[in-house]
């Protein structure tokens, strides 16, 4: 009873992260995809205003986060991060808005700094996971493996991946 317990525990405590990251990645998906469509300017500064709302509201929930994700040292430099990537939206949108010449830098600043986020994101979850205090190391806790997990993290690992290797060719 106490392994069914403490997985029941820890889920109820990734499910509200999970749903901000799927919030946040399908935001940040939209705003590239219509942005590399060529859509119009008007549709792409309302994706870039609705990206900025999502992560506005991410780091709105970061200050609701128990004491156990507040702990970790990876957690520190992740709201640090969601600081950077919420600036990064703001002068696009402003630049999108503004319709600077540099709104195409401004763009692949925020495109970059929000798939590293997610990539950040997952490993904070994972950490979180790690530290939980389960008993025995050996005690199979969660019912799946990580390979398996049925998460959005695994999408969004599989996005940012994609990211990453497209950035560098």
């Amino acid at each position: 009873m106490g392994r069914l317990w403490l997985n029941d525990v820890l889920q109820a405590d990734l499910q509200p992260m999970r749903e901000q990251l799927s919030h946040l990645s399908n935001a940040l998906e939209g705003a590239i995809c219509l942005r590399r469509q060529g859509a119009s300017r008007v549709a792409v500064e309302e994706q870039a205003q609705a990206l900025r709302r999502v992560a506005q509201q991410h780091q709105s929930f970061l200050d609701t986060l128990g004491a156990d994700w507040r702990s970790l040292r990876e957690f520190v430099s992740y709201r640090h991060l969601v600081g950077h990537f919420h600036g990064a939206v703001q002068a696009w949108q402003q630049a999108v808005l503004l319709d600077d010449g540099q709104e195409s830098t401004c763009f692949r600043q925020c495109e970059q700094l929000g798939w590293t986020l997610l990539g950040e994101a997952a490993i904070v979850m994972d950490m979180f996971v790690q530290g939980m205090n389960f008993g025995d190391a050996e005690d199979d806790l969660l019912p799946y493996g990580v390979e398996e997990t049925p998460s959005p993290v695994r999408g969004l690992l599989q996005r940012w991946r994609q990211w990453f290797s497209g950035a560098f060719r």
